[in-house]
């Protein structure tokens, strides 16, 4: 069967940074070892020229993912699939379809949607479809993890188990991609995360069953993107949500990239601070690890403990001390107005930040989505400024909602203060890093590209900073 895999995009604004879709990249190796023909688009990376050609290549089947904030870029383009072709199945899978779940098909231009894992389930669904090309019920009500349409009635299925052994996949399918055009290899290494924290999406799209990949399947496949894409020159972003729930496992990891001698650099998204002993973060820095993002959230004990961080401000520090003392640069990121904070905790998390010093930093306004705790929340102790989380972007510098505590204007104070510290520090982190390279005299990979592209986001920086010149924490 010929399938295309779309991704509706939302890297326009990293693409100096992005990466490849790799929830597409595992259904696309895992249809390919099938024997099925897979073309992928993204849809942040082409012109509507070349979209509109993908979308008249005779696909017999297009699968879409959507978060909640391309949900409706999803939809647009699967209407303008049904207008090239009514007879192409449009099938949804993403996060969004774990909190939409059934109402995901009141859109007529769905065909079906996945939810869950959705590697075997598309599997087992296109291996129903081309047997017969309006399953019957019986056929369709066999496959875990699919919502589909009875005459009128919507049906879910039970959910598919969780894979238990994530090293049977196949790598991503990234040769599907133009590699060339992103800045970053990601490695999904783990799925899911036990802390279950109240503003996070994770439990409802994954559970707390926090399933991962062995050292050596990780190594053997950053091994595979050297030679397969010539990778050695480029990071790779390790992109979990929680990397280091086994410490010991990410030591292992660290061992195998030394005495395979492979010479690269990464980047981990998703670290807790209060797992990072000394030896393990020297350790990481001696295997590559060129920076960490840690969510702190806030520096205030009462609301990490609101917000079930399980974690305490204190733990958070020796942990971001053992990173630094390893020489590793700590991007922290927290958040602003989270359950329980107040105008007082944010300026408490500000002071925590400055005296912290970290390489860079990020103060983001928290998102209730349907199904978390904080959605719970915001609707019991609050008020939503806006309900359609579909229209939430994660770079948001408008709240969208307030409490007793922390009204929707004093957020905006904050937001706005937070916004220019960040900017400072980020515009001081660049610039040392250019100038320490330029000490050095290291000009390895530098291109004309680059350097324009690095000079208009430091302009940028500097004309958002001084338009903010005013504002003083």
């Amino acid at each position: 069967m010929k399938i295309g895999l779309i991704d509706p995009g939302f890297k326009r604004m990293l693409l100096d940074f992005g990466f490849p879709y790799v929830g597409l990249g595992y259904i696309a190796a895992v249809l390919e070892k099938q024997g099925h023909e897979v073309a992928t688009l993204d849809l942040a990376l082409t012109s509507e020229e070349q979209t509109e050609r993908f979308l008249k290549d005779g696909y017999e089947l297009i699968g879409l993912s959507a978060t909640s904030f391309t949900y409706g870029s999803a939809l647009e383009t699967a209407k303008n699939i049904k207008a090239i072709n009514k007879d192409i199945v449009t099938v949804l899978g993403g996060p969004h379809v774990a909190i939409e779940m059934g109402s995901i098909l009141n859109s007529p231009q769905v065909d079906y949607a996945v939810y869950g894992e959705g590697e075997l389930t598309i599997a087992e669904f296109v291996e129903v479809l081309e047997k017969d090309r309006t399953p019957t019920i019986e056929n369709l009500s066999s496959i875990k993890g699919l919502i589909f349409r009875d005459g009128h009635k919507i049906v879910t299925n039970p959910a598919r188990p969780r894979i238990e052994n994530l090293d049977e996949l196949p790598y991503p399918a990234f040769h599907l991609f133009d590699m060339d055009k992103y800045g970053a290899f990601p490695l999904l290494t783990s799925r899911g995360c036990p802390f279950a924290c109240a503003f996070c999406s994770i439990k409802a799209i994954w559970g707390t069953l926090w399933k991962y990949r062995s050292p050596e399947n990780i190594v053997e496949e950053i091994e595979y993107a050297c030679e397969r894409f010539n990778w050695e020159k480029k990071p790779f972003n390790i992109i979990d949500d929680s990397f280091n729930v086994k410490p010991k496992r990410v030591m292992n990891v660290c061992d195998l990239l030394i005495e395979r001698g492979l010479n690269i650099e990464w980047f981990c998204w998703g670290i807790r601070a209060d797992r990072i002993s000394l030896p393990l973060a020297l350790k990481m820095k001696e295997a590559g690890c060129y920076g960490v993002s840690v969510g702190i959230e806030s520096a205030s004990n009462k609301v990490l403990k609101v917000i079930k961080k399980r974690e305490t401000i204190e733990q958070i520090t020796m942990g971001c001390q053992n990173l630094k003392q390893a020489g590793i640069p700590i991007h922290a990121q927290f958040m602003i107005g989270n359950a329980g904070g107040t105008f007082e905790t944010f300026k408490q998390s500000i002071q925590y930040a400055k005296k912290q010093r970290f390489s860079t930093v990020a103060f983001y306004l928290p998102l209730p989505y349907p199904k978390t705790e904080l959605w719970e929340y915001v609707k019991k102790h609050g008020r939503f400024l806006k309900e359609d989380y579909t229209q939430f972007h994660h770079f948001s510098t408008k709240p969208v909602f307030e409490t007793p505590e922390f009204s929707a204007q004093e957020r905006a104070k904050a937001y706005t203060l937070a916004r220019r510290f960040a900017l400072g520090r980020r515009i001081r982190w660049e610039l040392r890093i250019k100038l320490n390279r330029i000490k050095r005299l290291d000009f390895e990979g530098v291109s004309l590209r680059k350097m324009l592209r690095a000079v208009c986001r430091l302009t940028k920086y500097f004309i958002d900073l001084a338009l903010r010149r005013d504002e003083k924490i």
